[in-house]
């Protein structure tokens, strides 16, 4: 039985988008587009949740996922010392310092903001090289080549990750570098020159914004890698661009310049002594640091709304809510947090004088608001997280699935010989989908399948279910809606649009109720119950017989093809579908088979490309073994055609995100027709039917060809050949039309019978063709 639809929606799996935390501040300035607006609200008061000792100078922009915040390091001034720089790892709540990465060595440290995705770390080293660092460990993944030469900061860029690739600017040759995420350099963009350190790329609506060759601003496809405008103005870049509204935003030693991201045409210029400090834009406001406070202008005129004086602001403000937050580089440097539509002071927060001639200061760690949390390092070796209240408990994964009415093959933890199919709208199912998406792991087992018909969950994301025994111990408890599940793991039916909730909590000591309030980890699960487009679904009656085949790429060269092949198949239910598809012999001369490029005008998506989608060729609910063609099919196999992307890890298809589908069950039968090529008729006389028809054997065959109209009124004729085994030959059948039949539309068939067994041998049936009797 097939669960799909022709309703035209897309992706039987698809992700929406690979939802880090929703509160989560993932990279510098919060974006891609680097616009500096938080996704949560942040403290409306000075109240300090924790600080933190940092070895040496937290003065790279943080990152805050899956509740840690991941700081970059750099040696501060005592140099008497020796303790580890590059990458700290430090619990939300606690501040607890997890781990540290010394990047390259202890002579290399980051003052690069950090980005977080798919569970690496990416960050610039003083050594001028770019660093991937797992999220989770804090083992170094790979370091790519040195890129960036300028003296003591390295590569002071904040790394961007946007569609599936990693970006860097190198500051001292002004080279955009653009890496897999596996660490390969996949290319570049020179801009021509060198650029002031700090300055970072930016993206939106599939183009790169880049700062370069000291004075300008470049704009960058990147699909093509090719410029598509640059700007360049009197004096240097400061800032990293900023993308909203249609507009980019950048600061130069001495103004802000609005230009318009599509053209680049300037919309607005005003004065202002620029900075590092990277411009915030959110709801219509831009906000920007400069060597004498903050300062608010209308985003889309530049006229100016208010000016907030403070020492010099180096570090890059976010807005969170209607707050923007930022820092000073002074000797004792001062939080401040400032209404952003009247520029009124909501709270600060001043640093103590170190007493030592030193300095503690806000110079380069640009404020990360994340759950209600603002966190700040600042060189006075100290990591600070203001916020009213603790967070609460960490959201492991909160996002959309969309699922299917298809099955998938789950194996339990406990059981590795084991193997069930699992309906994927199912818990279980919602619950693998969002690991795959989430980059998190879970364990079930099913030690009580057989009393109850589910599965128990043992943990998520490594936290396991504490013994039960022991007071208050916490475990998996599964919510639909609000409330709780009715069954086990894999028991519990979802719809769309329904909630799914995994909270790890205790239970009431009395009436064992999940105590969800006090859950220390969530997983939320939002559900969208899709279907693929079903192109075609039937069924195609198949003879050990060959056929010729012309590829798409080459007109000239034609192919003896078995019919009891993928291809043969295929090509049936394209004759018998009304629906054409391509295949080259691109690959025929290495491997035997043919590349398919497209079926019914969907074509493979350039494989390059993050979550590209082509055909996948399943016979039985497994891949084919080999390219199309080269798959020998049997009676009763199901083929099926799936139009999906593919893990971007093992390059397994993802048919559960397929858009389209073709779904033929196959019947090999030792005589087979195709659909009738029909010519139109008149009543009292004939319709021509000529029918191609092939056996296995050689002998004598009756082909059948008849049919209705919408009311029921038939029509048909006979025909008898003698078919050599192999053979296809076009027989032409007339059809006796009587005068008393209805005028209109018929839908005619072809059947085919052994000579000395007609009426009642029937071998097999075509599908259906359209005649007009007039």
């Amino acid at each position: 039985m097939h669960h799909f639809t022709r309703a035209g929606l897309l992706c039987i799996l698809l992700i929406c988008i690979a939802a880090p935390v929703a509160a989560d501040y993932p990279m510098f300035h919060a974006d891609a587009a680097r616009t500096g607006a938080a996704s949560s609200p942040g403290p409306l008061n000075d109240t300090l949740l924790w600080s933190t000792e940092i070895d040496e100078f937290p003065d790279g922009a943080s990152a805050v996922h899956n509740g840690l915040v991941y700081i970059p390091t750099w040696p501060d001034m005592n140099f008497t010392d020796n303790d580890p720089a590059g990458l700290v790892c430090c619990n939300a709540s606690t501040g607890e310092i997890l781990w540290t990465n010394e990047l390259g060595g202890a002579a290399t440290g980051s003052v690069s903001g950090v980005a977080v995705a798919d569970g690496k770390v990416y960050l610039g080293g003083t050594d001028g090289r770019l660093y991937a660092v797992d999220a989770f460990s804090g083992a170094t993944l790979w370091s790519s080549d040195q890129i960036d030469t300028t003296a003591y900061f390295g590569l002071s860029s904040s790394p961007l990750v946007y569609d599936g690739m990693v970006y860097a600017l190198s500051a001292g040759d002004g080279v955009l570098h653009a890496f897999t995420p596996e660490g390969n350099d996949s290319w570049s963009f020179p801009t021509g020159g060198a650029v002031g350190y700090f300055t970072s790329p930016a993206a939106a609506e599939g183009m790169i914004f880049v700062a370069g060759n000291g004075s300008s601003l470049f704009c960058i496809n990147a699909s093509t890698h090719a410029a598509a405008w640059n700007a360049t103005f009197a004096a240097a870049v400061k800032s990293t661009p900023v993308v909203g509204d249609g507009k980019v935003y950048v600061t130069t030693a001495d103004h802000i310049y609005a230009l318009d991201a599509a053209t680049g045409a300037e919309a607005w210029n005003t004065s202002q002594t620029g900075t590092a400090s990277t411009p915030a834009v959110s709801g219509g406001t831009l906000i920007a640091g400069s060597a004498n406070g903050l300062h608010a202008y209308n985003a889309s005129t530049g006229a100016p709304l208010w000016t907030f004086p403070s020492a010099r602001v180096d570090v890059s403000p976010v807005i969170a809510g209607d707050v923007a937050y930022f820092g000073t580089n002074e000797k004792t440097g001062t939080v401040y947090a400032v209404d952003t539509s009247t520029g009124a002071a909501v709270w600060s927060y001043a640093l103590p004088d170190p007493g030592d001639g030193t300095f503690a200061a806000f110079y380069a760690s640009s404020p990360a608001v994340s759950d209600g949390v603002l966190y700040i390092g600042a060189e006075n070796n100290q990591l600070y997280a203001f916020g009213t209240e603790t967070p609460g408990a960490t959201v492991i994964w909160d996002g959309t699935v969309a699922l299917a009415d298809t099955t998938f093959t789950f194996v339990p933890s406990n059981n590795a010989s084991a193997s069930y199919q699992i309906n994927r709208t199912t818990d279980l199912g919602a619950l693998d989908a969002a690991a795959t998406a989430g980059g998190f792991a879970f364990n079930a087992s099913d030690s009580w399948y057989a009393a109850y018909g589910s599965f128990y969950l043992e943990d998520i994301d490594g936290i396991a279910n504490e013994d039960w025994t022991q007071e208050n111990a916490r475990a998996w408890s599964i919510f639909i809606n609000g409330a709780a599940a009715p069954a086990g793991l894999g028991a519990n039916d979802l719809q769309d649009s329904y909630e799914l909730t995994f909270y790890y909590c205790p239970t009431d000591p009395v009436t064992w109720a999940p105590l969800i309030e006090e859950a220390d980890y969530i997983v939320t699960i939002d559900v969208d119950v899709a279907t693929a487009t079903m192109i075609w679904d039937g069924t195609v009656a198949l003879t050990d017989t060959t056929f010729a085949f012309t590829p798409s790429n080459n007109a000239s060269a034609s192919y003896q093809i078995n019919r009891t092949t993928d291809l043969g198949a295929l090509d049936a239910a394209a004759t018998a579908g009304g629906f054409a598809f391509n295949a080259s012999d691109s690959w025929y001369a290495a491997y035997g088979s043919f590349y398919l490029e497209d079926i019914d005008g969907i074509a493979n998506e350039d494989w390059t490309q993050e979550n590209a989608r082509a055909w996948s060729i399943f016979i039985n609910g497994a891949a084919a073994p080999a390219g199309l063609g080269a798959n020998d099919l049997a009676d009763g196999d199901e083929l099926t055609f799936y139009y999906c992307p593919t893990d971007p890890v093992t390059w397994a298809p993802l048919i559960d995100q397929a858009a389209y589908v073709v779904s033929i069950d196959v019947d090999v039968a030792e005589a087979a027709v195709e659909a009738p090529s029909l010519d139109g008729g008149q009543r009292g006389g004939f319709v021509l039917a000529e029918v191609d028809a092939a056996a296995e054997n050689d002998g004598w065959y009756v082909v059948v060809v008849s049919g209705t109209n919408a009311a029921g009124e038939g029509i048909a004729g006979t025909g008898t050949v003698r078919l050599s085994g192999g053979e296809t030959v076009t027989v032409p059948v007339l059809v006796a039309v009587p005068a008393q039949v209805g005028a209109g539309t018929y839908t005619l068939y072809a059947g085919i019978y052994p000579l000395d067994d007609y009426p009642a041998g029937l071998i097999s049936h075509s599908g259906g063709s359209e005649c007009i009797v007039s």
